[in-house]
């Protein structure tokens, strides 16, 4: 990667040169945000989840796949609460606490470690966690083929 060096450049040519290349910055952000918007429109109009791609030989070029991603609904674990014992309860979830007199720090859970300790519990547990995922967006998940 090349790296450039700004020591000898006046401010001015600096703030400009900056200002530049915020704009480009800006224009590529929307270049790709429109791109993404078709990719997503083509791979929704024929019911995939991907856009086929491949070179003339029918050997695979990248790969672009649609990915949703995923929120929990942390109101939806209350029910692990009576369900887990205290030693799985402990890895995976904060109780409320008052740090200081006007300041209380709210229960929460931490998901990473509630699926693992859901899967060790009951397929129950593991429903529960599951009915909590809530699609937030989606985005693609894009790459080239490294052929060697």
């Amino acid at each position: 990667m090349m790296q450039l060096s700004y020591a000898g450049h006046t401010d001015n040519d600096m703030l400009t040169a900056y200002e530049n290349v915020k704009e480009r910055l800006e224009f590529e952000r929307d270049h790709l945000n429109r791109l993404e918007q078709e990719i997503f429109r083509r791979i929704q109009e024929r019911g995939g989840t991907s856009l086929p791609n491949a070179d003339e030989n029918g050997e695979q070029i990248w790969t672009c796949e649609q990915e949703t991603k995923y929120e929990y609904d942390h109101s939806k674990f209350t029910p692990l609460k009576e369900m887990l014992n205290s030693t799985e309860l402990y890895k995976c979830w904060t109780p409320e606490r008052i740090v200081t007199e006007p300041v209380t720090v709210p229960a929460k859970w931490d998901t990473t470690k509630l699926k693992a300790v859901a899967r060790r519990h009951s397929a129950q547990a593991v429903a529960l966690v599951e009915a909590a995922r809530v699609p937030t967006g989606r985005k693609l998940n894009f790459r080239r083929i490294e052929r060697g």
